[in-house]
């Protein structure tokens, strides 16, 4: 199975959904939630405020490296400032406690590896080797519709892994 940068978005969604108990939409379903791995959907069909974690082109990848370079961007948008930056402040504390990188773990699976679907099955995911903050959590013009946003970069180097997940 061909695996690709928006499965990596998925992971993280899930994986933050579950930490954070906001609500992650998986990228076929139309209900509403907090996290999505896509561009948002209109206003009237999530709750508020939500995130979306879209891939951005890598262009730093090297043909011979051993990982694959990931970069992300969790774009926030709300009724206020202070609403959206609390929102990602409370992901990005999710993924640097206390600012320090770590490795991300849920069991049970092997440290790197988050976010697995929870239906029974084996899965191609990505293993994160290491993620750095391209930038910290930062308010970005508001929506044309009034929208308060914000964004947070992040850049994951990871490795394809495969995983079980039994009933």
């Amino acid at each position: 199975m061909n695996i690709t940068p928006q499965d990596m978005a998925a992971q993280l969604g899930r994986y933050l959904g579950r930490i954070s108990g906001d609500v992650f939409v998986e990228p076929t379903a139309t209900t509403k939630g907090t996290i999505y791995a896509t561009v948002l959907p209109q206003r009237s069909h999530r709750l508020d405020p939500a995130v979306s974690i879209v891939p951005q082109p890598s262009s730093g990848d090297e043909p011979m490296a051993l990982t694959q370079r990931i970069v992300l961007v969790l774009h926030a948008q709300g009724h206020s400032n202070q609403i959206v930056m609390s929102k990602l402040a409370a992901y990005q504390s999710i993924l640097w406690p206390s600012n320090r990188p770590v490795v991300l773990t849920e069991t049970p699976h092997m440290p790197g590896i988050i976010g697995v679907p929870s239906a029974a099955g084996t899965y191609s995911v990505w293993r994160i080797i290491e993620m750095n903050q391209l930038s910290y959590a930062q308010p970005i013009p508001r929506t044309p519709s009034g929208l308060a946003s914000a964004e947070l970069a992040i850049e994951i180097h990871a490795l394809v892994a495969s995983v079980t997940v039994e009933e």
